[in-house]
């Protein structure tokens, strides 16, 4: 065992050193003259096509394009998602931050410069676009410890760059400027622009209302062309969705497609007078129109036009082809004017990436809108099985078939992941491909048990182990994909091992040991079980494959613990500290080989890392309070949390404080009974450590129940 210590710590001292990696893109070999993003908000990916936009539809074919997750640190309204862009972290607004003005602009019988100098102690200049409610935004993101807005516009003014925003939202009566809000700075400045009623014309022929004057756009443009970075809100397609009730389908198609006509002819016209070869250009939608909300399609297309900028977009914050974060958009600009910020996104070379996107939407989309209901439908199938199969361990005669019931329920997690590439885009289908998978699985465990006169559990649980090693490896993309795991709309992560499968992962490991061991405990078995213990927990931790921070804590106690249990009857103080001070070097090496990888590379564990050397102690805070808040969030999501979670401690209490008849239940198998403690003892370390640790512990219960039912079944 000695032996096998050294090994490990040997092997952890070789992987810390630096990681070298290669630039995944072609850097351009100089600064962009200057930026423009128009932000066409409620622009989904259906609306670009080459007979309604035929610009944009020419832009992406020879330029990056991608899906934008434009979350936020609350709601997804256009207010907050330009809030995120403008700080680079998920923030929030106000409930006014979408009233933003010229300086010069009378508002209410008042300068709107006038009201901003009183509210803030800065005395802008005439032509300044100001953000009315920036005090009252601040406060808000400094209240909940989140970002700060205004980076983006603090960074090029730091650099003596212009800004300019042009265009409007708004509605007679109802002001609404959210796109100053990307390039305001800290104080709620933009240096100039036009967003006013100079751009609104009123067309009786139309709906009537505010539309906006794209003529004048292109003039206004034209004007403020000296600003490095400019802004167009255009903001007919949102005018349009908050008349969305008022129209029938039909009529509301006709109406989005000749807005979305003349948006696509304006940008043509800006294009023609203003790109140059080193001009960058993004394509932007801040948010979803109500009908592709309706259809929980939440993410907006994004096109990226700059040079050496071709194929599907990618992001070092999502690691998945097609897809990128509003948080990366403040460093791709800022990178465009200085070679000193790395560029977050880089791009896969694509033959056809409009028809990649719209394959990844379709999936990404049936996996946010049904996951619930499938996993309710499979949860609802477990547990009826797992009932009846305790009702059939009370009759000898039946135990085959409890044996299969069982079996059943341990193919559910491995179903799900091995059809996670299927493109199954109807959930009834779904269902029932992954039930009869799961079936066919159990099966096969089955037999091949009674081929090999093993037990029939150990094929289907090393199976599980061995098919996530796999994919976390070589990047298959399963756990990715699974309708069981993270979902990408979400934002909570985007690769590596969620908290679903990291239950699964060691639970199944668990189990496979306390039945291996059970069987006939030598001392070459109790090696491999080491060696698959450390594997599994090298597999979680290592930043190239899991990086998963809860879930390396988790991992290492829990496996640990139970390990310690089969080898010993009773676990000193001495050894459970010897164990946490080893989960702490465990955690420390793994932080300190990704805070030293490049900064594009690091994920969540390496950038924290340097967050806290940054900011000091105070960050280590911040960040145990929003795992507490996430805690929080998840249980109450429903009272079923509340009930699992008292459920749990419940069975704890019963199985480490056991009454007579619960050990003379498991005198024969206490082996097994240890296993049983090391799932218990997983499942609250992962509560405790995992910001949803309640989904790892709800998985690990299904290995939990396995392994009592197994006790039954061999008595």
């Amino acid at each position: 065992m000695k032996k096998l210590i050294t090994v490990i710590l040997l092997i952890l001292i070789i992987l810390s050193s630096p990681v070298s990696v290669s630039a995944a893109n072609s850097e351009p070999s100089s600064s962009c003259d200057r930026v423009i993003i128009y932000m066409i908000d409620k622009l989904s990916l259906n609306d670009i096509n080459p007979k309604t936009t035929p610009y944009l539809w020419q832009l992406q074919d020879s330029a990056a394009m991608g899906l934008l997750n434009t979350v936020t640190g609350g709601e997804r309204t256009t207010k907050n998602v330009c809030s995120t862009i403008s700080a680079g972290q998920n923030v929030v607004s106000s409930s006014k931050a979408q009233f933003n003005y010229r300086a010069d602009e009378k508002v209410n019988c008042a300068n709107a410069g006038d009201v901003f100098y009183r509210n803030t102690g800065i005395n802008p200049a005439n032509d300044n676009i100001v953000i009315d409610s920036i005090i009252p935004i601040l406060k808000n993101n400094e209240q909940r410890n989140l970002g700060k807005p205004g980076q983006l516009g603090n960074t090029l003014h730091s650099m003596d760059y212009k800004t300019a925003v042009i265009g409007n939202s708004d509605l007679p009566g109802y002001y609404s400027r959210p796109g100053a809000l990307i390039l305001m700075d800290s104080q709620g400045i933009v240096d100039k622009g036009v967003v006013g009623q100079e751009i609104i014309r009123i067309d009786n022929s139309l709906p009537p209302g505010y539309w906006s004057d794209y003529t004048q756009i292109a003039v206004q443009a034209r004007e403020l062309a000296a600003s490095k970075v400019m802004l167009i809100e255009f903001g007919d397609l949102s005018r349009l969705d908050s008349m969305y009730g008022l129209f029938s389908p039909a009529k509301y198609q006709q109406e989005r497609q000749r807005i979305l006509a003349q948006i696509d002819g304006c940008i043509r016209e800006i294009q023609t007078q203003l790109h140059t070869g080193s001009t960058a250009v993004y394509v932007i939608s801040p948010t979803a129109s109500k009908l592709e909300q309706m259809q929980s399609a939440l993410l907006t297309p994004i096109i990226v036009v700059k040079p050496a900028f071709t194929g599907t977009l990618k992001s070092y914050t999502t690691h998945r082809n097609g897809i990128i974060a509003g948080t990366d958009l403040k460093n791709s600009v800022l990178h465009c004017i200085t070679q000193e910020i790395n560029d977050p996104l880089y791009v896969q070379p694509d033959s056809n990436t409009y028809q990649t996107l719209q394959q990844l939407n379709r999936k990404v989309v049936f996996s946010y809108a049904n996951r619930q209901q499938i996993i309710i439908m499979h949860i609802s199938l477990v547990f009826l099985f797992l009932l009846v199969a305790t009702l059939l361990t009370l009759k000898k005669h039946a135990k085959t078939i409890a044996q299969l019931l069982i079996l059943y329920t341990l193919a559910v997690p491995l179903s799900l992941l091995l059809i996670a590439n299927a493109e199954l885009l109807n959930r009834n289908i779904f269902m029932l491909v992954s039930v009869t998978l799961s079936l066919v699985i159990a099966l096969a465990s089955f037999i091949t048990g009674k081929l090999f006169k093993i037990n029939s559990i150990l094929p289907i649980l090393l199976t599980t182990v061995m098919v996530l090693a796999v994919d976390l490896v070589t990047n298959l993309g399963l756990v990715k994909n699974s309708v069981m795991s993270y979902n990408i709309i979400s934002g909570l992560r985007y690769y590596g091992l969620g908290n679903e499968y990291m239950g699964v992962m060691i639970g199944a490991t668990i189990c496979f040991a306390a039945i291996f061991l059970h069987e006939t405990s030598t001392r070459n078995k109790y090696f491999i079980t080491a060696l698959l213990f450390c594997a599994v927990i090298f597999l979680i931790a290592y930043p190239l494959f899991g990086i998963n921070v809860g879930g390396t804590i988790t991992a290492s106690l829990g496996l640990g613990y139970t390990f310690i249990k089969f080898n010993k009857k009773n676990i000193h103080l001495r050894t459970i500290l010897y164990l946490i001070l080893g989960t702490v070097i465990l955690v420390g090496t793994m932080a300190i080989i990704d805070y030293n990888q490049p900064a594009q590379l690091q994920s969540h564990l390496g950038r924290s890392m340097t967050m806290i050397i940054n900011s000091g102690p105070t960050e280590i805070l911040n960040i145990i309070t929003k795992k507490i808040q996430m805690h929080i969030r998840i249980i109450n999501y429903t009272m079923w949390g509340w009930i699992f979670l008292l459920a749990m401690l419940s069975f704890a209490y019963s199985i480490f404080k056991p009454l007579k008849p619960v050990k003379q239940f498991f005198a024969h198998a206490p082996l097994v009974y240890k296993g049983i403690q090391g799932i218990i003892a997983a499942s609250v370390i992962a509560v405790l450590f995992n910001d949803s640790g309640i989904t790892a512990a709800a998985a690990l219960a299904l290995y939990l129940f396995s392994l009592f039912l197994y006790t039954r079944l061999y008595e």
